[in-house]
C-alpha cells in the first residue's frame, strides 16, 4: 500500500510539472507586437504577434471559405543579420 502512495506522489508531481511547463510563461493574454512599416507597405512582427483581416468575410456569403480554397503568401526578411 505504502508503494502506491508513493507512486500516486509521484505521478501527481510529473502532472503538476507537465501543466507548469506547458502553461509557462503564464501569460494567457499576451500582447500584441506588430506594427505597420512607416516608410513603406508591409507589417513588422515582433515577439508575439497575429494579423487577423476582419474584413476578409462577408456574413451575407455564409462562409468564410465557401469553395474551400485558400491561399497564404507570406515573405519574411530580417532586419538585419546579427539581430537573430
Amino acid at each position: 500500500m505504502r508503494a502506491a502512495a508513493f507512486y500516486g506522489v509521484v505521478f501527481f508531481a510529473v502532472c503538476v510539472g507537465i501543466l507548469i511547463t506547458g502553461l509557462w510563461p503564464f501569460n494567457f493574454r499576451p500582447v500584441n507586437k506588430v506594427a505597420w512599416l512607416g516608410d513603406r507597405n508591409g507589417v513588422n512582427f515582433y515577439g508575439y504577434a497575429t494579423i487577423i483581416g476582419y474584413n476578409a468575410w462577408n456574413k451575407e456569403q455564409g462562409s468564410l471559405f465557401p469553395d474551400t480554397a485558400i491561399s497564404l503568401e507570406l515573405s519574411l526578411h530580417p532586419t538585419s543579420f546579427w539581430a537573430m
